[in-house]
C-alpha cells in the first residue's frame, strides 16, 4: 500500500465532504438514522390520514353505489360474472 503523501488529494470541496464523511462515518451514519427517525415521527404526528373517495360527482361507480344503496341496502349477498363480446380480439389494438 502507498504512503498517504504518495496518493494523489482531490481537493475539490466534494473531494474535502466525502474525505470528511469517511472520516466521520459513524457520525454521519448516526446523523442518517436520526433524520429518518425524525422523519417518520413527524409523517405519524402531522400528516394526514390516508383514505380513497371514490364518490366523484356524476361518475358511473358514483351512480351504481347510490343505486345499490337506494335499492339493495348497499350491499348484496350475490355475485355477477361479466361477460361482454367483440368481433375481434381484446388484445388487438387495430380498429
Amino acid at each position: 500500500m502507498p504512503a498517504r503523501d504518495e496518493v494523489p488529494q482531490d481537493r475539490s470541496l466534494l473531494g474535502r465532504l466525502a474525505g470528511g464523511a469517511f472520516k466521520r462515518r459513524r457520525s454521519v451514519l448516526a446523523g442518517w438514522l436520526a433524520i429518518v427517525a425524525i422523519a417518520v415521527f413527524a409523517s405519524m404526528t402531522w400528516g394526514g390520514e390516508y383514505g380513497v373517495n371514490y364518490a366523484t360527482p356524476g361518475a358511473e361507480p358514483t351512480a351504481a353505489a347510490e343505486t345499490l344503496a337506494a335499492e339493495f341496502d348497499g350491499r348484496s349477498s350475490e355475485t355477477i360474472d361479466v361477460v361482454y363480446a367483440s368481433d375481434t380480439s381484446v388484445t388487438d389494438n387495430r380498429r
